[in-house]
């Protein structure tokens, strides 16, 4: 999955461009909906983020299938469409597009690159085991997303654009029903514990740690996610426009 950063990031940089005439609130319900549905994507229980994202597709066999992390978007829209006017749900709807693209567009460039450290017997990614992906990304690629906080939330938030106060989110009568709400409020404290650096940090700082760590990056280097945060905003209204 992109990163709870990604994920905001992307729903920022989507109402500045698409969404300006959204009141302050508005605006505060839509960035809850674009990070809401991975307060269930616990490792131990893969039935939960299957529902929150709206994921039918199980794994057959040991090999590794990425259409096991792909929303069925038309799933999603088929349920709300008439709520798409509501700034959570299509916030929500923004979550689930952007993981739609990370697993069909970003995800195969990093695992063509590292088919070798993934498994060594495997010549394309169809040949690899779904132990051997799972146990790579945890270990190689996801430490990168704590990199990618440092200079993401400067670039999009920084000086310019306040980080929203996730413990200020309204979390009543939210329509999506998919996801536990008890679980969602205790995924914003702890996001909230593990971000709020962010609306202290100048670009200046910013980038000092990040030159500092940027030789940790071990796959998602910044810049394929910096276009992919970029070509996904765009990705998301091609597919909200069309519905």
């Amino acid at each position: 999955m992109a990163s709870t950063m990604h994920h905001i990031a992307i729903g920022q940089l989507y109402f500045e461009k698409y969404l300006s005439n959204y009141s302050e609130y508005e605006k505060n319900q839509f960035l809850l909906g674009t990070i809401a549905p991975d307060c269930d994507k616990q490792k131990e229980d893969e039935s939960k983020r299957m529902k929150s994202h709206f994921i039918d597709n199980k794994l057959l066999d040991d090999k590794l299938d990425l259409a096991i992390y792909i929303p069925e978007i038309e799933k999603f829209i088929n349920k709300y469409k008439d709520k798409l006017n509501d700034p959570y749900v299509l916030g929500y709807l923004v979550h689930l597009i952007t993981d739609k693209f990370w697993f069909e567009v970003v995800m195969p460039i990093f695992i063509r690159k590292n088919l070798d450290i993934i498994d060594k017997e495997a010549k394309t990614i169809n040949d690899l085991k779904y132990n051997s992906y799972v146990d790579w990304y945890y270990k190689s690629l996801y430490p990168d997303f704590d990199i990618h906080d440092i200079i993401i939330g400067a670039m999009v938030f920084g000086e310019k654009v306040e980080f929203p106060n996730l413990l200020e989110f309204d979390l009543d009568n939210l329509i999506v029903d998919e996801i536990n709400y008890d679980g969602l409020q205790m995924f914003l404290e702890q996001t909230y514990e593990r971000l709020k650096f962010i609306k202290d940090i100048s670009d200046e700082e910013a980038m000092e740690q990040f030159l500092q760590k940027k030789n940790d990056i071990k796959v998602a280097d910044l810049p394929t996610i910096s276009e992919f945060i970029n070509k996904c905003v765009d990705y998301c209204f091609s597919i909200i426009s069309d519905n």
